[in-house]
């Protein structure tokens, strides 16, 4: 039974931590991870012989990723045992006093940020590289997005060599912000900072990183100087210019490791930034080789973590909402309660599957926390009502039928022209990456649609300036820009129109690879599989998907009105005689010096055709930061591989 045990929370937590330090994502709270864990220890400790030897245990968490270079840290980076009990901390206090035999020592407290830990080399004083703890011996080198960090200094008043430690995290300000834009474009939000922060710097280019507005923090100071405290690293660092975690004067007793655990509770919800809980760490840096470590973690150090706030409340109703694939999303309406200082009258039900777990239903009485201190969610129901909220079988907004795709948990709105769905259409129509009409908000889509001024694609083109008047808050200029915008994009061309109407299957570059090839609606229109399927990039897959989009009657019709509204339905092909006319080159990964859309852009100036796939018509691919699985069919295939700097030498 022991052995059997052991092997769930084997499974999980390696489960929990390729979410976590992989991709970004928590599936499970933080409480709930640890005491899995502590589990897992106490199994282990207990029947030695059952452990594993590829036990999570014996390794700290990891956030290696694919597609980043690997480098070696010089001194391990370990992760710190934590506790959410203070008697554990007045326990791990005494082991010190024991293992340095004296209570002439004192302890330095610090913030514990939730974010990303990160190490910063600077070499003759001036920063070098930026990586991540990776698995504790080697991290990910992420040093274009970090150098994009205002709050870190590219160069220092001295000029050794040396490393800082610390944490990238997002202010709660910077994420609101970015939220604020995200929903604006009608994209779902992010979760909570931690998160963002994780997917932000091992994902997107130094240009988004910028933008979304990382921080840091130091906390530790690697060099040859003596120093004789952390208080001094810390003192040092600020020196040199480093925003420095927040912390404590020496510490010389329990009773003053209290006060602060205490004075934090309620002070920590008026903090600018995320934290999870305190550091505490043996201030006299003398002691930490005689305290030494476990394999895993310093004994010097240990992290308190407070109890996730909490509170009880009822669900006065469940909302259902339509997002912009037909996704349905319950959501619960509570009885307003305070929680972390806050009034919290929403929380997310996440799924059906959860509702049914959970055995959630309105007028339970539940227990709600905030995720990462930012989104509500309902963790435990306290009285049940002895049914569960069904799951719906028609759309909320439009009741046609609910369809679930096999190895989704989530339902969807089989109707299109449901108006959520509809709404969803409209707004990736009009983005820079189809037709390009520039100001066409999700506000103004959405008055035009419930207004009744737009019924299709093609009706955008038959606004008018009068029209735009009608909606709240467009004034003349507005008006006039909005008129301009939609007159400009009926040259945009036959791949961007292609793109917009979103077949299925067909992207940006294979929309632009189907309009080179057939050149103008009439060719595609009458196209056979055949034909199709000897693109580049257009597999069996794409071309039914095609071919289906144009059998369809309505969509003709669309095309139709396109034409008798002058939007060109050709593409222009450049007659390039370039060093590339003739390849066709696939881009992967993140790109650190341009957007997806530059690069194709400079490679097409060249005369080169720009597929979305691998395949034996590949001339060479363009592999960027965290290339995945085109990366591995080009070697397969022994397909030449280049860099970013060949792009560059193009220019």
């Amino acid at each position: 039974m022991s052995q059997e045990r052991l092997n769930e929370l084997y499974a999980k937590i390696n489960e929990y931590d390729l979410s976590y330090y992989g991709k970004g994502i928590s599936l499970v709270s933080d409480k709930e991870y640890d005491s899995l864990y502590k589990e897992m220890l106490f199994l282990e400790e207990k029947f030695p012989l059952l452990k594993s030897e590829n036990s999570p245990s014996s390794r700290v968490g990891n956030d290696l990723t694919g597609g980043f270079v690997k480098i070696s840290h010089k001194i391990p980076m370990m992760s710190i045992d934590n506790s959410y009990n203070e008697n554990d901390v007045r326990q791990w206090l005494n082991r010190i006093y024991d293992l340095c035999e004296t209570k002439e020592i004192s302890v330095c407290a610090e913030m514990k940020i939730d974010g990303v830990s990160c190490s910063l080399i600077y070499e003759n004083g001036k920063f070098a590289r930026a990586i991540t703890r990776g698995n504790g011996i080697e991290g990910d080198d992420i040093s274009a997005n970090v150098k994009t960090i205002k709050s870190i200094p590219l160069e220092v008043k001295r000029s050794d060599n040396f490393e800082v430690r610390g944490e990238l995290y997002m202010r709660f300000d910077d994420f609101a912000a970015l939220n604020k834009r995200i929903e604006e474009s009608g994209k779902e939000p992010f979760a909570n900072p931690r998160n963002t922060t994780s997917g932000t710097i091992k994902s997107l280019s130094p240009k988004e990183v910028a933008q979304r507005k990382i921080s840091f923090f130091a906390y530790y100071l690697l060099d040859d100087s003596t120093f004789q405290t952390q208080v001094e690293h810390l003192e040092k660092l600020s020196q040199l210019g480093f925003s420095v975690v927040e912390h404590s004067a020496a510490l010389k007793n329990f009773d003053e490791i209290i006060n602060f655990i205490d004075d934090y509770r309620e002070k920590r919800k008026n903090l600018p930034y995320p934290i999870d809980g305190i550091v505490f760490k043996l201030n006299e840096l003398s002691f930490y080789e005689k305290v030494g470590a476990t394999a895993k973690s310093p004994r010097w150090a240990m992290a308190f973590k407070y109890e996730p706030e909490q509170a009880q409340t009822k669900i006065l109703s469940i909302d259902l909402q339509v997002g912009r694939t037909g996704i349905i999303t319950p959501v619960a309406r509570l009885q307003p309660v305070e929680l972390s200082g806050t009034t919290v009258s929403n929380a997310t039900l996440h799924n059906f599957d959860e509702i049914s777990r959970l055995e959630i239903d309105v007028g339970a009485v539940v227990k709600v926390e905030k995720s990462g201190e930012i989104i509500p969610k309902v963790v435990e129901v306290i009285s049940k009502t002895g049914t569960i909220f069904e799951t719906p079988q028609i759309c909320p907004i439009c009741a046609s039928k609910i369809v679930k795709i096999a190895d989704e948990v989530a339902i969807r709105c089989s109707n299109k022209e449901c108006r959520a769905i509809k709404f969803a259409a409209f707004e990736w129509f009009v983005s820079k990456y189809a037709m390009n009409i520039d100001g066409m908000g999700p506000a103004v889509i959405k008055q035009l649609i419930d207004k009744n001024l737009i019924s299709d694609f093609a009706s955008l083109f038959a606004l008018t300036k009068d029209d735009f008047l009608k909606l709240d808050g467009i004034k003349e200029k507005s008006a006039n820009n909005l008129f301009s915008a939609i007159q400009n994009s009926k040259n945009a061309g036959l791949s961007k129109v292609i793109s917009a109407v979103g077949i299925s299957f067909v992207g940006n570059q294979t929309a632009k690879l189907i309009a080179q090839n057939f050149k103008n609606y009439e060719n595609l229109a009458n196209a056979k599989f055949d034909d199709l399927i000897k693109i580049d990039s257009v597999g069996e897959e794409i071309a039914k998907s095609v071919i289906d989009y144009f059998a369809n009657e309505e969509n003709r019709k669309l095309f139709e009105k396109f034409e008798r509204y002058g939007i060109l339905l050709s593409e222009e092909i450049s007659e390039n005689s370039g060093k590339l006319t003739g390849k066709t080159i696939v881009l992967t990964g993140t790109l650190s010096k341009f957007t997806r859309e530059e690069a194709s852009k400079i490679l097409e100036k060249h005369g080169a055709k720009i597929a979305s796939s691998v395949s034996k018509k590949t001339s060479f691919l363009i592999v960027g930061e965290d290339a995945g699985s085109k990366l591995d069919k080009a070697k397969e295939l022994k397909i030449e591989i280049a860099g970013e700097d060949f792009i560059e030498n193009l220019q």
